[in-house]
């Protein structure tokens, strides 16, 4: 059995590099997902980012287990080029059935080198 075989035919991971400039690789948001505690455990929450005018820019889900043989909790990220504020709303899967949170004129600049942290109610 090889371990390596799926990845491509040189067996490695291929390497990509981020040529967008300083300024557009900015633009973007990363979101974090706990549960009351604190602990970012969320699989399955939904977090959808919108524009002002209320379309929406993004979808991702919160997924721990997405890597072979391993276990992530990394916020999520999205590339907002062109925007300063957006809304964030994230939507929890619980006992009573989906909760949602949404948080409205969020800064990307106040978030940049950090995440916005959503701590489930």
């Amino acid at each position: 059995m090889s371990l390596t075989e799926g990845y491509n035919i040189a067996g490695r991971h291929p390497l990509v590099r981020n040529e967008l400039s300083r300024e557009t690789a900015r633009q973007s948001l990363q979101v974090s997902v706990s549960d009351q505690d604190g602990v970012l455990n969320r699989a399955g929450a939904e977090v959808r980012i919108y524009n002002k005018q209320g379309d929406l820019l993004g979808l991702r889900l919160i997924n721990t287990g997405d890597g072979y043989n391993s276990h992530s909790n990394k916020p999520v990220h999205f590339g907002l080029p062109g925007y300063d504020t957006v809304t964030v709303e994230v939507t929890f899967l619980a006992r009573a059935g989906r909760q949602t949170q949404r948080y409205e004129n969020i800064s990307l600049a106040e978030y940049r080198g950090s995440s916005f942290h959503v701590l489930q109610h």
